[in-house]
């Protein structure tokens, strides 16, 4: 088993990889979570739907993220993590 060469990158470079990451990752929390709290109120008053519609539709979201996650991840697994982000 080959050894880890940690000696490369200094405590700043990997402070600085793992910082990209979680701004990322929180960045598209909020891009996916943003539209969830704007939606309802769209619906209901601007659309003129019940709200039987808007827990429908929120439904849907999280239809449509479970059904393509597997999809998702086959993805990033076969052609990486940079090719699916761009």
């Amino acid at each position: 088993m080959a050894a880890l060469n940690l000696g490369k990158h200094s405590n700043l470079d990997v402070t600085r990889k793992i910082i990209s990451v979680v701004i990322f990752t929180a960045f598209a929390y909020l891009l996916v979570g943003l539209p969830l709290a704007v939606l309802p109120k769209f619906i209901v008053k601007d659309l003129n739907f019940s709200p039987f519609w808007v827990g429908l539709i929120i439904s849907l979201q999280y239809l449509a993220t479970l059904l393509t996650r597997h999809s998702a991840g086959q993805l990033v697994d076969r052609k990486g993590s940079k090719y699916v982000v761009l």
